[in-house]
């Protein structure tokens, strides 16, 4: 019996925040050189540009960023669910049916750099840690979609993604694959 379930990770380093503080750093100073300097005006705005932006991408991507990842029934249809939560907007990222999960992998850092997603597969990473040293890959295939999918999660949502997906399978009729 498939049950409702939610999990929000939390990010596991403290990188993206050192990234954060250096981006701010160099902004700061790149900012107060512009101010000072006569010469040179124009690159070392684009510089304190380039750091502003770094800052506020890595802030919203990663500190300011809660993920969600849910097991629900939608209509009768057992889904997997990951939505992104910044502030008061909540974006729905990712919806797919549990039946179309075909594995769920566990890759370190270095096996996600050696790995090569394929060309007919679209590659989703939802993450809320700046290059994490786990996370699981689900690859998922539907007749539309074919998707490598990455989130970081735990052992046990992992086997738990991976038994509801072998039990919504089994629930589907042999024609309708």
């Amino acid at each position: 019996m498939i049950t409702e379930f939610s999990m929000r990770p939390k990010a596991s380093n403290k990188r993206s925040i050192y990234l954060f503080i250096a981006f701010s750093i160099g902004a700061v100073a790149a900012a107060l050189l512009y101010m000072f300097i006569p010469l040179f005006k124009g690159v070392v705005g684009i510089v304190a540009m380039i750091f502003i932006v770094g800052a506020v991408f890595i802030y919203t991507k990663y500190m300011a960023a809660e993920y969600i990842y849910d097991i629900t029934v939608l209509d009768g249809t057992p889904l997997f669910v990951i939505r992104h939560r910044t502030g008061k907007r909540e974006t729905t990222l990712c919806r797919i049916e549990l039946s179309s999960i075909k594995s769920v992998e566990r890759q370190t850092r270095e096996q996600r750099r050696e790995h090569k997603t394929p060309t007919d597969r679209a590659r989703y990473f939802y993450c809320p840690t700046f290059s994490p040293d786990e996370t699981y890959l689900i690859i998922s295939e539907t007749r539309y979609e074919k998707s490598e999918i990455s989130i970081e999660a735990g052992e046990e949502f992992a086997s738990l993604l991976l038994a509801y997906a072998a039990e919504a399978r089994s629930a589907i009729p042999e024609d309708e694959f």
